[in-house]
């Protein structure tokens, strides 16, 4: 993450009269990102906590500890639980006559557009399933508050790429799918494979070759379509359909 991005986003802390944390309601642990958490305690910031997808949070309960509170949980796409953010907010705001800065923050890809998007009651700030689409601040204006968005911001010193793949919101708009799927076989061994009714512990590729067959998508030359599946187990995957979560109902 260049550092440009977290200057940007430490001058919108210190603006702002609340926070918006925007955390995957699905990755709770995973989307959470300690450095931001340090900025706004750091700066003296009032935090409200959003668990964002919750439409693709099934049965998944989320356990929130007391340093995330307050937090409310939303759905940016359905538009669930943005009723109770918007009165949250207001109950929050140290400026009960004018209008609150919010600066909303948080993980590339958890969807902080679309929630500012329901904040402002139409479509406004451009969305992305590309990692870093918001390039600077965008500042957005509603009835009742003052919007900043964010780059999205990943600790300094993180890596896990499969944890950034479990929050992007389009899979297929992967480089490389086949890898993609490599990578979540790796971190979570015999989950797919079991998903699809196929023997596990072998080769990844030996399984992407035999889920093509067994569902039948076969390309040119008769050959298993390995680059189809992996798109497909790909959007599966962020669609809830396979979570690690559904291992035990199995």
């Amino acid at each position: 993450m260049k550092r440009g991005f977290w200057r940007t986003v430490d001058g919108v802390v210190a603006k702002s009269d609340i926070v918006l944390y925007i955390l995957d309601a699905r990755y709770p642990h995973e989307s959470r990102n300690t450095d931001l958490e340090k900025l706004v305690r750091r700066k003296g910031r009032r935090m409200l906590t959003v668990f964002n997808k919750s439409d693709l949070l099934g049965e998944q309960k989320i356990l929130v500890p007391k340093e995330l509170h307050p937090f409310v949980i939303v759905s940016g796409k359905r538009g669930h639980g943005i009723p109770k953010l918007k009165g949250m907010l207001k109950s929050l705001s140290p400026n009960k006559e004018g209008k609150p800065i919010v600066g909303v923050v948080g993980y590339p890809n958890v969807g902080k557009s679309s929630i500012i998007n329901r904040l402002k009651g139409y479509g406004t700030v451009r969305v992305s399933s590309q990692p870093g689409f918001t390039r600077g601040k965008q500042y957005v204006s509603t009835t009742h508050f003052f919007l900043i968005d964010t780059p999205g911001v990943i600790p300094r010193e993180e890596k896990d790429d499969v944890k950034h793949l479990k929050m992007v919101s389009k899979p297929f708009d992967q480089e490389d799918p086949e890898l993609a799927v490599f990578q979540l076989m790796d971190a979570y061994p015999g989950l797919i494979e079991q998903h699809f009714g196929i023997g596990t512990g072998g080769d990844h590729n030996d399984a992407l070759e035999g889920i093509a067959r067994k569902r039948n998508w076969i390309g040119k030359g008769g050959l298993p379509d390995t680059m189809r599946t992996a798109k497909a187990i790909l959007q599966l995957w962020q669609d809830a359909k396979i979570t690690p979560s559904l291992r035990a109902k199995r």
